[in-house]
């Protein structure tokens, strides 16, 4: 069962390659618990998260934009939940009784991997898409925290954790 949980170009690329990064290391950890021989799980991981990419791009720059302050992610929760929810995800909405709070899973019985994404902005002005110090005009959060690239990676990691399992004969 894999349960998710919520409590310009240079810039871009950057921040690309983090997500993708943060999205292979934790699919390499899970998958290191496995039988499949290493080589050859190495490269289907890989795989997978390469075949994600556009994907981690797409919700980390929209989470970018969104900036939403934390308790108040209405856009950003909406746009992971349908992610997950194309995938198959269960969505339990209102998790602890927060509005941008849910939990989604997928699978049942072993292993039970929890994935949690963060994807809330920090208060202050908003930094623009650029190598130097540009604010956005009358938006209200930054990202400077990174957890654009956080959330996005997590939802990722979650189905490709997923296909893996499902591939590899353990649901």
């Amino acid at each position: 069962m894999i349960f998710v949980t919520s409590i310009e170009k240079a810039s871009r690329s950057c921040a690309s390659g983090l997500s993708i990064v943060l999205c292979a290391c934790f699919l390499f950890w899970l998958v290191g618990l496995s039988h499949v021989k290493a080589g050859d799980r190495d490269d289907e991981v890989l795989g997978i998260v390469a075949a994600h990419e556009k994907q981690i791009n797409d919700i980390a720059s929209k989470l970018w934009h969104y900036s939403e302050l934390g308790f108040l992610e209405e856009k950003s929760t909406r746009l992971l939940k349908d992610v997950l929810n194309a995938e198959k995800f269960r969505i339990t909405e209102n998790a602890a009784g927060l509005s941008t709070a849910f939990v989604a899973e997928w699978g049942n019985g072993k292993p039970v991997v929890g994935i949690i994404a963060e994807f809330d902005a920090l208060p202050g002005p908003r930094q623009d898409i650029l190598p130097q110090h540009v604010s956005v005009p009358g938006q209200s959060g930054t990202h400077a925290c990174g957890h654009n690239l956080f959330g996005a990676a997590s939802t990722v990691a979650a189905i490709a954790v997923k296909k893996w399992l499902k591939k590899n004969g353990q649901p």
